[in-house]
């Protein structure tokens, strides 16, 4: 479904690029708003199950033709971790499925494609299972690239953690801040406009700056701190979390959610109510958080 807003015409040959990504976002808005799955930890887990297996359905019949094809079999098991229900395995049949619901010249070839990737995930211990890694720690440093080998000893120089709340607005971060945070510092984007008064539809750039400056400040003291933002997408979270990586700092990611009455009913409690419209828009760019982007991922349903 992602193919009706992303083929192009292209050097003579119909293409569709980041396809896999935008059906996932669609199946991702479409289970949330007309079928109500989200707000509880079943709904949560089945639906992004069903969005990583979108976003990777392409994968085992191109790991092949990667340089590294184990460091991929591998990668993917990870999301085990978050989304419980998704498996290499389950992954390999839904691109078998793909493969044959379709006319094509190269059928035999992705078939076999197919069978190397369950068999290489067989070998690396990560067909029905995520990568058994010893630590976290190693997980991530191997996820995010700054390893090569998955079993490589590492010591974990970080001197401590500091909190990412992600999650659209009303769901109740202050909240969770309130009963579970509140014996630590927090940098929040929605005080600082508030402060600076800035409204959230005017240009944030003297808000962030603000919030960076506190930020360093707090690493530089090595103090553990909330940062409190809805850090919706991995390019906005990887901005951050690599100021904190540079000051020695580990991230835990906290993501939030909720039903969509109860999340659009906690909105318009709000001191600065965001238009629904806004939340919509919001709700089609977000993307849960994957270990491979810190080293500790929670997922609560509030």
């Amino acid at each position: 479904i992602g193919k009706t807003s992303c083929t192009r015409l292209e050097d003579g040959a119909w293409v569709s690029p980041r396809h896999s990504f935008e059906g996932a976002k669609i199946a991702r808005r479409v289970l949330w708003l007309d079928f109500d799955m989200c707000g509880t930890t079943e709904k949560l887990l089945t639906r992004e199950t069903i969005c990583q297996l979108i976003c990777a359905h392409m994968a085992p019949v191109r790991v092949a033709d990667l340089p590294m094809p184990e460091r991929k079999v591998i990668h993917l098991s990870a999301n085990g971790h978050q989304t419980v229900y998704f498996t290499n395995r389950l992954l390999a049949i839904l691109a078998r499925a793909d493969t044959l619901g379709r006319i094509a010249e190269d059928t035999k070839k992705s078939l076999d494609a197919i069978d190397f990737f369950s068999e290489l995930a067989l070998e690396q211990s990560c067909l029905d299972t995520p990568y058994p890694f010893v630590t976290s720690f190693e997980r991530y440093t191997y996820l995010s690239g700054n390893e090569r080998w998955p079993n490589a000893s590492r010591y974990d120089d970080r001197w401590g953690r500091v909190i990412m709340l992600s999650g659209l607005p009303g769901v109740g971060k202050d909240t969770f801040i309130h009963h579970n945070l509140s014996h630590l510092p927090v940098i929040s984007l929605d005080d600082i406009r508030e402060e600076l008064h800035i409204s959230p539809h005017m240009p944030q750039g003297q808000v962030v700056s603000a919030a960076k400056d506190r930020a360093t400040e707090l690493l530089r003291k090595k103090q553990p701190f909330v940062w409190n933002a809805t850090n919706l997408t991995p390019l906005v979270r990887k901005k951050q979390i690599s100021l904190f990586q540079a000051y020695g700092a580990s991230t835990q990611i906290v993501y939030l959610e909720t039903n969509w009455q109860e999340q659009l009913h906690r909105n318009a409690a709000r001191s600065s109510v965001v238009p629904e419209r806004a939340i919509l828009h919001m709700l089609e760019q977000l993307t849960p958080p994957l270990p491979s982007e810190a080293q500790e991922i929670s997922w609560f349903c509030v």
